[in-house]
């Protein structure tokens, strides 16, 4: 009993490692078609069956506030998200019972090893899809350069739903805002999300200033 458990760990850290390599593999469709149904909804986002399932990507990075003098908010240029996009189409359309705990899994990684994001990026390794920022506009923006063709999608929010835990930022679905900027997506929902709050409020003395709070999330990309 005692000699077959490292034999059971090392083919499960093997299959781990196959399933997070999706430039081997030569399709995403049949992956994207088993995980549309299993996506991750909450009362009060639309459902997804008018769309059709790009990719699943992994968010990791942090949200950005400043202080107005009484609390933290996104008002500001330079704030908002900024998180490097994770392509998990093909980790988590192998591996379905990940969803809802990869997220919290590769934070916890992220926040360990001090935000550094390529030391974190182990087991499942994951290949970047592209990232996701706000513009000095504060448009939210997705820019998946790895993807092929290129995609992006610069978007609008269209709903927002609080989150299961009080201290993960909420649940979205954003849509085109029909600015001539994307390209080859219609709408992405922001799941599963991990942290990301700031603190319920600051002091006047520290207007100006700003803070970036580690987040994690899923983005499920549609066309």
């Amino acid at each position: 009993m005692f000699a077959i458990q490292p034999s059971l760990l090392a083919i499960s850290l093997l299959l781990s490692t196959v399933y997070s390599l999706p430039h081997i593999l030569t399709s995403s469709k049949p992956y994207t078609e088993k995980l549309q149904s299993k996506q991750p909804l909450q009362p009060g986002l639309p459902a997804n069956t008018e769309l059709t399932l790009q990719y699943v990507t992994l968010g990791l990075g942090v949200q950005n506030y400043t202080c107005n003098g009484q609390r933290y908010i996104q008002n500001e240029a330079g704030d908002g998200a900024h998180a490097t996009l994770y392509d998990a189409t093909h980790y988590l359309g192998a591996l379905p019972t990940e969803i809802n705990t990869l997220p919290p899994r590769r934070l916890f990684a992220y926040e360990s090893l001090h935000q550094r994001e390529q030391v974190a990026n182990v087991a499942p390794h994951l290949q970047v899809l592209g990232e996701h920022f706000f513009t000095s506009a504060l448009v939210p923006t997705f820019d998946l350069s790895e993807a092929k063709p290129p995609l992006r999608l610069s978007a609008a929010k269209a709903a927002a739903v609080p989150a299961p835990t009080d201290d993960a930022v909420a649940w979205l679905y954003l849509v085109d805002r029909d600015d001539g900027q994307s390209d080859g997506l219609k709408a992405v929902y922001r799941v599963e999300t991990v942290k990301g709050v700031a603190p319920s409020s600051c002091t006047a003395e520290e207007t100006g200033s700003q803070l970036a709070v580690s987040y994690a999330a899923e983005y499920w990309f549609y066309q």
